[in-house]
């Protein structure tokens, strides 16, 4: 049976922005009303909350600042490496243990897309040109494209973006270190023929698939902290997604994407007994049109490779260690670890 594995690490656009906030006074959470069928409560021109309007030049000082927290971590990680701690340096085991533990106490995306959105003081916004410095300055700030990005919005459990899909488009955009093809195009979804962004995003099969994004998409953010019978661990979960298809073997409109691990692994000074990280995408229903085959159902849980750290642009020593195998668009073998949490699984049961 084939493999669907998307290499897509998920909404990451205000990844950089961590620290940003300032403290005015506590609102309830429900300043925000709730969400209604298809509704996104962070759309309003006045929400009725603070909004903070980030600039490019505090984005990249937040870049910077988490660039370097992942630098140091790397270098911490080849320190115990060349220590023994992971085993036998040049042993393949230490060079497995050294990578698995960089996996877990470097930090990527979603751990700050759960900082801004679960924010219940104020909305946090930025636009394409407060973020394009980030993007041609760091590995991996996020992977939605910010070109037609019109505006951002994360808070009170929310992310929001518009996109203005007016005109024409067909062009390469950068993403981190790949050049990624972006068009406005017409697409059937649903039976209806919709005006969508396209973005084609490589994918863990070598080859690529197409993201669509209409002028709006919107999603609800949880971060999740549990200690069950499997251990301590943390999750983001990005839930209700309204404004998203992935064309690869046919059509799909994921509902959920969440990403978990070790609790306060950034903290760890040895690999923990059960290192527990990894990436999913739920897309209920899941059928696949393959080719020369009938319509096959799968897993609704779909594995994606584990976002890449944020990392300036060129900041790796030459040559890197010898546990870190580094490739032209990141680190490879950058995969999650241990089973999808019984929790998680209980939350978005296969159908």
């Amino acid at each position: 049976m084939r493999r669907f594995k998307l290499q897509t690490a998920w909404p990451a656009v205000l990844a950089l922005l961590w620290g940003l906030c300032f403290a005015p006074q506590r609102l309830p959470a429900d300043s925000i009303p709730p969400r209604g069928a298809g509704a996104c409560p962070l759309c309003r021109a006045d929400p009725g909350v603070p909004i903070r309007m980030l600039t490019d030049s505090a984005i990249d000082s937040l870049g910077a600042s988490l660039a370097g927290g992942n630098e140091r971590a790397l270098a911490r990680c080849d320190s115990l490496y060349r220590a023994g701690r992971f085993g036998a340096p040049g042993s393949r085991d230490a060079r497995r243990g050294a990578q698995l533990f960089a996996r877990l106490v470097t930090r990527n995306a979603y751990s700050y897309v759960a900082d801004l959105a679960t924010d219940s003081t104020q909305i946090h916004e930025a636009d394409s040109q407060a973020l394009e410095r980030a993007f041609i300055t760091y590995s991996d700030p996020g992977l939605y494209p910010i070109t037609r990005l019109r505006r951002v919005r994360m808070g009170f459990g929310h992310l929001c973006l518009q996109y203005d899909l007016r005109g024409s488009l067909d062009t390469l955009t950068t993403l981190g270190s790949r050049k990624v093809r972006v068009r406005i195009r017409d697409v059937e979804v649903d039976g209806d023929r919709r005006r969508m962004l396209s973005m084609m995003l490589p994918t863990g099969l070598d080859d690529v698939v197409e993201v669509l994004l209409p002028a709006h998409y919107s999603c609800r953010v949880d971060h999740v902290f549990t200690q069950d019978a499997e251990g301590s661990w943390e999750a983001v979960v990005l839930d209700e997604i309204h404004g998203l298809y992935l064309r690869k073997w046919g059509t799909h409109g994921p509902r959920a994407v969440m990403f978990w691990t070790t609790l306060d692994a950034m903290h760890l000074d040895a690999l923990p007994a059960e290192p527990r990280l990894g990436v999913r995408i739920y897309v209920p229903d899941l059928r696949l049109d393959l080719p020369f085959l009938p319509d096959v159902g799968f897993d609704d849980l779909r594995e994606m490779d584990l976002p890449q750290p944020v990392m300036r642009l060129g900041a790796l020593p030459t040559p890197a260690p010898d546990w870190l195998e580094v490739r032209a668009a990141g680190f490879d073998g950058w995969t999650g670890f241990g089973p999808v949490p019984a929790g998680l699984r209980a939350r978005f049961p296969d159908h």
